[in-house]
């Protein structure tokens, strides 16, 4: 359930005030390429990378009025590939990277871009091509992620296993303040542990993959599972 006050991914926002946005290939799937290049990669005129860096600031700044001048949490899949503009504008900032079996990753946004490509796409995008975009934006996101993490100091970065976080939620928690040299997390103790409380009736997604689906994940992202030490998850399915 979805409720105009819940946290959302900043890039939504972004892509509402602003032309120099990523998820404007949700409109342009075709141009999807296009879109990475320009506002990933940042492989653009100067001019609108500090337009870019500008509209992206605003939008945090404004973020801050609103819950009154707190610590920005941003949550947005693409800067997994930005960590040096991001860097370029906050000096200061620290970066939770929160990982999973890349199997499952492409399973579930297979699905969610099922369902929401229809609703706003400008192009059709047949299921085929669904797939590779999925494999290519990935396959970049991770590279692009591995190639600029060591530019990061040790206390600026913490990488997080979704499994374990999973598991023991409260116990990681506590590791990820400490490694990040974040205060408070006592004091926030309580809210986490009521919050998971809620959650105890969550049941995920199950799902099946085709062969063929699979040894492309595994070709393309084979790279990524031995990065993060993952096999084919058991609780998948494989179907011929």
């Amino acid at each position: 359930v979805f409720r105009a006050d819940y946290p959302q991914e900043d890039e939504f926002a972004l892509s509402n005030v602003s032309p120099y946005s990523y998820y404007h290939f949700m409109y342009f799937p075709r141009e999807y390429r296009l879109f990475y290049q320009r506002f990933v990669r940042f492989q653009v005129p100067d001019q609108i990378r500090k337009a870019w860096k500008k509209d992206y600031l605003k939008l945090v700044k404004k973020s801050l009025l609103n819950t009154g001048g707190r610590r920005a949490v941003l949550k947005n899949p693409v800067n997994t590939g930005r960590l040096d503009i991001l860097r370029e504008l906050f000096p200061e900032a620290r970066f939770l990277y929160l990982y999973r079996n890349p199997v499952v990753v492409f399973l579930s946004t297979r699905r969610f871009f099922r369902a929401l490509f229809p609703t706003i796409q400008l192009q059709k995008l047949p299921d085929e091509e669904l797939t590779e975009l999925i494999l290519d934006v990935y396959e970049n996101l991770l590279k692009d992620y591995l190639e600029k993490r060591s530019a990061l100091p040790p206390n600026r970065l913490y990488e997080l296993r979704f499994e374990d976080f999973e598991r023991r939620p409260l116990e990681e928690l506590e590791r990820l303040y400490t490694h990040l040299e974040l205060e408070g997390f006592e004091a926030a103790r309580p809210r986490f542990a009521r919050y998971l409380e809620r959650q105890k009736s969550y049941r995920k997604n199950r799902y099946t993959i085709a062969r063929k689906d699979l040894e492309r994940v595994l070709q393309r992202w084979g790279f990524a599972l031995e990065a993060w030490k993952y096999t084919v998850p058991e609780e998948v399915e494989v179907i011929p």
